[in-house]
């Protein structure tokens, strides 16, 4: 039961913001993703210079990730 001086339950439309921001975020992440390696074949004459372009993005990407996700 929900106990309004305590922070170990939650409102339930408070999950449920939570999980729809999780899936909208989700969303566009893999939207950016389709749409940059779309950019990537189209700008590149050749599919192996795009799939070495998309490895140094992808790559870049993680790091910069994991130093802005690192507590």
């Amino acid at each position: 039961m929900f106990e309004p001086g305590s922070n170990t339950h939650e409102l339930p439309c408070a999950c449920a913001g939570k999980f729809f921001w999780f899936v909208f975020i989700i969303f566009l992440t893999l939207n950016l993703m389709c749409f940059y390696g779309i950019m990537a074949v189209y700008i590149t004459p050749d599919l192996i210079v795009a799939t070495v372009l998309s490895a140094f993005f992808y790559g870049f990407w993680c790091g910069l990730l994991r130093i802005s996700i690192s507590p």
